[in-house]
């Protein structure tokens, strides 16, 4: 008798490693809208998920394009700010697993994915703006 419930232990902790209702929970946490039937998620799909899934990032990528257009050294500085700091803050997160065992198990399910791509996006947008804020302005 107690052999069997060794095993039956042993097995239902195997079982939990793998896939299943549990882990779709937490990807409906962090990635509504993703079904296991798309796929695993890619850098590109991490990286429109964030840019459409709150409106502070389209007031950033509001306040990048015009400070770029206007060509001003202030708004551009700001830019450059919050775009390093943003890319800070995501590199931080992925490095020091602020996430726990949300993200392993967004990971094991395929919701997650290291935020590279978006983090490169977000070191070109800051080196952009700091050309734009640092370049001199011809004499006229």
């Amino acid at each position: 008798m107690r052999g069997t419930r060794h095993w039956t232990g042993t097995a239902s902790t195997v079982l939990c490693l793998f896939p299943n209702a549990a882990f779709a929970e937490v990807c409906d946490k962090i990635r509504p809208g993703w079904d296991i039937s798309h796929g695993p998620v890619s850098q590109v799909d991490n990286v429109v998920f964030f840019f459409s899934a709150s409106p502070a990032t389209i007031v950033f990528v509001g306040l990048i394009v015009i400070s770029l257009l206007l060509r001003n050294r202030w708004m551009c500085l700001i830019s450059a700010l919050v775009s390093i700091a943003l890319a800070t803050v995501l590199m931080l997160d992925w490095v020091f697993e602020w996430g726990g065992k949300i993200t392993e198990s967004g990971i094991a399910e395929g919701c997650v994915v290291p935020p590279y791509l978006l983090t490169v996006v977000f070191l070109f947008a800051f080196g952009a703006c700091l050309v734009v804020a640092l370049k001199r302005r011809r004499e006229v």
